[in-house]
């Protein structure tokens, strides 16, 4: 059996039985099938036939298996060219008929193409909805962070202006105080500068009046002197008091002044 170009029918050479047989010995031959084959030398489509060919079983060295020459005898007419074109022309109709089929095959399963990618696309679409609403929850939540974070942020920077007050009214208290200190330590030397005062003038006292004493005549000098330091000493301690009296003052007003800076 040998496959064949329909427009050139012609049999080279032939198998039978293993044994080849020269085109004169076949004494008929048949179409079994017709089809369409791709040339690729020129790119072409060609119908093949399929044809089987009986050899003339006389001219064999081998005798042909039982039944052959039934089959010999139901074919008589050898292959003509109209035969093997009406054959193709049979192949191009069911090749014709086979790709009608598949291209219905192909159309229905294109609409459950169709379907299933439709439900594809709604189901993304519902996916892309569901993102866009969680964007916009997402934009929302992102809003109302950023608004506490500024609140926090106003908070902190009213907290850091406020310490910075205090901090302002701490150094001015601490600088009031030195101050205030540094006045009382001056009170204190000019209090012991008055005290060496008086008890150099006790001394003076002391000795003028032992002086006054060791002479009667002098009594009255005496007296004079003790009345004048007398009020020498009262002034004194007057003036004590007095310096007393100013550095209460100032205590009091510092006090009063920290308490107003504190309450506001």
């Amino acid at each position: 059996m040998r496959t064949q170009a329909v427009n050139q029918p012609l049999l080279l050479s032939i198998l039978y039985h293993g044994q080849s047989v020269h085109p004169r010995s076949v004494l008929s031959t048949k179409i079994l099938t017709a089809r369409l084959a791709y040339n690729r030398e020129n790119k072409e489509e060609i119908t093949l036939a399929v044809i089987v060919a009986y050899p003339d079983t006389r001219k064999l060295k081998a005798t042909p298996p039982q039944g052959q020459e039934i089959i010999m005898a139901t074919v008589s007419n050898p292959i003509t060219h109209e035969a093997i074109q009406h054959a193709a022309l049979e192949h191009e109709v069911r090749v014709h008929g086979q790709r009608h089929n598949r291209s219905r095959e192909a159309s229905a399963n294109l609409g459950e193409y169709r379907a299933e990618l439709l439900a594809r696309v709604h189901a993304h679409i519902g996916e892309l909805r569901n993102l866009e609403e969680s964007k916009v929850r997402t934009s929302q939540l992102k809003d109302e962070m950023l608004s506490r974070v500024e609140g926090r942020i106003s908070e902190l920077e009213r907290g850091a202006a406020k310490a910075e007050e205090v901090s302002s009214l701490k150094s001015e208290l601490l600088s009031r105080v030195e101050k205030h200190a540094a006045e009382l330590e001056r009170l204190d030397e000019k209090r012991n500068d008055l005290a060496k005062y008086k008890n150099e003038l006790l001394s003076r006292a002391e000795e003028h009046v032992r002086e006054v004493g060791r002479a009667a005549e002098k009594e009255g000098q005496v007296r004079a002197f003790g009345l004048e330091m007398e009020e020498r000493v009262r002034e004194y301690e007057a003036h004590i008091v007095e310096r007393k009296k100013v550095s209460e003052r100032l205590k009091g007003e510092i006090a009063e002044a920290t308490l107003a800076r504190l309450v506001q």
